[in-house]
């Protein structure tokens, strides 16, 4: 589950058009996704730059639909955000946040250090896309090509709950900036429409 966002041209949506500079990226010239997870676009670039999509078009809480279900927004102004966004995170030092609240902990509070390993040998032992080697689930958070951390920091989660977030390097962090680059593609792609509209899942 996670934020999809659709191109659409006279309230009907775009079919797919791969990006020039990264064709193989989640992101097209015509759809957008960000997880809800931490790794997840928005959460990342938010967290290190402070923009994601919702201030790239210029949108707060729910976006407001027309009749058809499409959101209209300035492109030409989400443009010189999108870029701004890009060129924030070129200079980004690639360091993110993982947060484990306190309610996780308590959750599962029954899996010993064995288990745990069990676990985790288990999530990286299945078949998987190979393109989502750090994610989470019901039984934790996995990063499985593994996880440079610098500073585990007292906090709080998104509900108040105490946490402690873990500070690391994020060798793969030159993904998102490839997203930044195909999200002002979308925009240059939607500038050339003679209706452009966003179809907002979230």
């Amino acid at each position: 589950m996670g934020l999809d966002v659709w191109l659409t041209n006279h309230s009907k949506t775009v079919d797919e058009v791969r990006s020039n500079a990264h064709p193989e990226h989640v992101f097209k010239k015509t759809y957008l996704r960000s997880s809800y997870n931490e790794s997840g676009f928005n959460a990342v670039v938010s967290n290190s730059v402070g923009m994601g999509l919702y201030h790239v078009f210029g949108l707060s809480g729910d976006p407001e639909e027309d009749g058809n279900g499409i959101v209209h927004v300035d492109f030409q102004a989400s443009r010189e955000r999108a870029v701004e966004l890009l060129e924030k995170l070129r200079q980004a030092d690639g360091l993110c946040v993982m947060t484990v609240s306190s309610e996780l902990l308590r959750q599962h509070a029954q899996v010993n250090a064995r288990q745990a390993l069990e676990t985790f040998r288990g999530e990286r032992d299945r078949e998987q896309d190979a393109r989502f080697r750090n994610y989470g689930n019901a039984k934790g958070e996995f990063l499985l090509d593994g996880l440079q951390a610098l500073g585990f920091v007292r906090g709080v989660d998104l509900l108040g709950r105490p946490a402690i977030h873990v500070i690391h390097k994020d060798e793969a962090f030159n993904w998102y900036v490839q997203a930044a680059e195909v999200l002002v593609e979308f925009i240059d792609y939607a500038l050339t429409l003679e209706d452009p509209g966003l179809r907002w899942s979230a």
